[in-house]
């Protein structure tokens, strides 16, 4: 393993805050037609620690079942392996998006700074995480969008968390869309940041507790 300080990364990144910064920056990029050689959860994806499986199964057990049934089905080892899991991250770390020209995008995006974190190439190949040890594999995670070509960036408005503020800030998400109509869509919330992978309707996908496990390493 190699370390990397995500503070010193986020110190040294490009720090983009404004329309302009952000659309400049991707539009630099030239990332329209690479495709996705491998997508890293660079640390802990808070949702799916052993913690917060259980916790997200017995959500879904609890409409179904009797109380004390459901929290038994929900334990790590009895969860059915067709009960089904948003394809969602959250994670305080960037994440790496590895293309076919050898270029690593790391992005974060953290709501309380009002700030798109961004850079190429800044953290070593096989860094793996620096606040929190990583817990699952991304290329598992959002399978849909490995191997496919980017066909548009796009930056719908964040829906902002905070409620009550008048004049929040704007900062947008970004949506890499793919050929075969997903989208990999990275919004900060708060102090974190939510990875997720979307249909061509903007729905989150997801993905079975029998193929997320090959990708959980919190066994």
């Amino acid at each position: 393993m190699t370390y990397y300080n995500v503070l010193l990364w986020k110190q040294e990144a490009a720090r983009l805050s404004t329309d302009k910064q952000i659309k400049d920056f991707f539009s630099k990029l030239n990332i329209i037609g690479k495709k996705i050689k491998s997508i890293k959860i660079l640390g802990r994806d808070y949702d799916h620690d052993r913690d917060g499986i259980e916790n997200l199964a017995f959500l879904q057990l609890d409409k179904v079942l009797p109380e004390d049934q459901a929290r038994e089905k929900a334990e790590y080892a009895n969860i059915p392996q067709n009960l089904m899991f948003y394809r969602i991250a959250e994670v305080d770390e960037p994440i790496v998006i590895e293309l076919d020209d050898g270029r690593r995008l790391e992005i974060l995006i953290l709501e309380l700074d009002n700030t798109i974190y961004a850079d190429i190439n800044k953290i070593p190949p096989n860094a793996t995480w620096d606040i929190n040890s990583a817990n699952v594999d991304g290329n598992v995670m959002f399978s849909p969008c490995v191997g496919q070509t980017i066909k548009a960036v796009e930056f719908p408005a964040h829906r902002y968390s905070f409620g009550e503020e008048k004049n929040p800030p704007q900062i947008p998400d970004i949506l890499i869309r793919l050929e075969n109509g997903t989208g990999l869509k990275i919004e900060g919330w708060v102090d974190f940041c939510d990875v997720e992978c979307l249909d061509g309707n903007n729905q989150t996908l997801k993905i079975s507790f029998e193929d997320l496990k090959k990708g959980l390493h919190n066994k």
